[in-house]
C-alpha cells in the first residue's frame, strides 16, 4: 500500500491522468475516475470518510477520499451540475476543481459550492504539489485544535503559536527553527522553549497527539490512533 493521504481524481483525459500519476502516485494513495457515474457509486459506498476521524473503517476495497481533485467537465457531465443534483450546499468531502476554463464567474461558482481552490490547465507540477501540501497541513492543524476545543482545553497565545508550528510540519523541527518562527528570532533563555513544550505535553496527555523528543533540541508532533469526533469542523476553523 502506498503511503500518504487518500486522493480521488476525476479526470477523463489520458494525458492529464499521466501528469497526475507522474506527480502524485509516489506521494499519495491515488484513485482515478473517468466518469461521474463510477465516481458516485464508489462515493456512496464509502459514505465519504470524515477527514478529521481516520479511525473509521468502511471495509471497502477503495479507501474513502480525504480529498477530491475534480476536472470540471467529464465524459458524462459537469462536476458543478453533479454537485447541484446532489442537492447539497457543500459537498461532504474536501475538493478542488481543475479546468481548462479560465473564467472569473466560474471560479466564484466553484468556491461558492465549497471548492477549496481552482486550478487552470495546463498547470505546473510544483503548483499542484504546493496546493496539496497546504490543504493537508491545514487539515492536520484543524484536527489538533478541534480536539482541544471539543475537550475544552485552553492554550495560552504562545502555546497556540507553538502547537500550530508543530502541527504544520510533518517532520522533526529544531530549537532554532522554533525560536525563529514562534519568537521571531528574538533572544530567549534556552529553557523557555522546553517549558512551553512541557506545558503543551501536559494538556495533550489524554489526547492522540504527543510532542516527542527525537534528538538534541529536536521534536516532532506525533499522532497515535485518531480519536472519533462527533462533528466535523470546517477547513478553516480554529486557526
Amino acid at each position: 500500500m502506498k503511503k500518504g493521504n487518500v486522493i480521488w481524481i476525476l479526470e477523463d483525459e489520458p494525458g492529464c491522468q499521466m501528469v497526475y500519476r507522474e506527480t502524485l502516485d509516489c506521494l499519495y494513495q491515488t484513485f482515478y475516475y473517468t466518469s461521474l457515474k463510477e465516481f458516485n457509486e464508489d462515493l456512496e459506498n464509502t459514505k465519504c470518510k470524515n477527514v478529521y476521524d481516520s479511525s473509521q473503517d468502511y471495509n471497502f476495497s477503495v479507501p474513502a477520499p480525504e480529498l477530491i481533485i475534480a476536472d470540471l467537465k467529464l465524459e458524462d457531465g459537469f462536476f458543478t451540475d453533479y454537485l447541484e443534483e446532489k442537492g447539497e450546499k457543500h459537498f461532504p468531502c474536501p475538493f478542488f476543481v481543475v479546468s481548462t476554463y479560465n473564467e472569473l464567474d466560474l471560479f466564484r461558482q466553484c468556491t461558492a459550492g465549497g471548492s477549496l481552490d481552482f486550478m487552470v490547465k495546463p498547470f505546473r507540477k510544483n503548483e499542484l504539489i504546493f496546493k496539496l501540501e497546504k490543504i493537508f497541513k491545514n487539515k492536520s492543524i484543524n484536527r489538533v485544535f478541534h480536539f482541544l476545543k471539543s475537550n475544552k482545553i485552553d492554550l495560552t497565545a504562545k502555546e497556540r503559536k507553538l502547537l500550530k508550528f508543530f502541527s504544520s510540519h510533518d517532520r522533526a523541527v529544531s530549537h532554532d527553527e522554533i525560536v525563529q518562527s514562534v519568537w521571531k528570532g528574538a533572544y530567549i533563555h534556552e529553557n523557555n522553549v522546553n517549558v512551553q513544550i512541557s506545558r503543551i505535553r501536559e494538556k495533550l496527555e489524554n489526547s492522540p497527539y504527543s510532542i516527542v523528543n527525537v534528538g538534541t533540541r529536536t521534536w516532532i508532533l506525533e499522532t497515535e490512533v485518531a480519536s472519533s469526533h462527533s462533528s466535523e469542523p470546517s477547513m478553516s476553523a480554529y486557526l
